[in-house]
């Protein structure tokens, strides 16, 4: 137990995982049917489905930088209905803080895209 290795963490998760997932059929009789369940957001959770997607498609083509940049300007502009100005700074400087932390900071690099960023 003093030198885990580098296969410790992905067991952890695997366990934790098992153990929520059980948690969840554990409680499954306490929601509610499902045809009683109002889908008035279904347009909305479709839009970030869509987003996710094309996202996890082009995430290894246009790097991190430009996908995730895209993926919430797109969201926060089509689906959320913000100000414009306001998505594409939020939306143009998380991905940048966040490049500087992994790759900069924790020395731990992300995807970079067929333009180099």
């Amino acid at each position: 137990m003093a030198m885990p290795g580098a296969g410790m963490m992905p067991k952890l998760i695997l366990a934790l995982m098992v153990v929520l997932g059980l948690a969840l059929i554990a409680q499954a009789h306490r929601s509610p049917p499902l045809a009683t369940i109002a889908w008035d957001d279904l347009p909305h959770a479709l839009c970030v489905i869509a987003a996710a997607t094309a996202a996890a498609a082009l995430y290894n083509v246009l790097g991190f930088r430009i996908t995730m940049a895209l993926m919430l300007c797109g969201l926060l502009i089509a689906a959320e209905r913000r100000n414009v100005t306001r998505a594409l700074v939020f939306g143009i400087s998380v991905p940048l803080f966040a490049d500087a932390l992994f790759g900069y900071l924790l020395k731990s690099p992300l995807p970079r895209g067929v333009f180099g960023f």
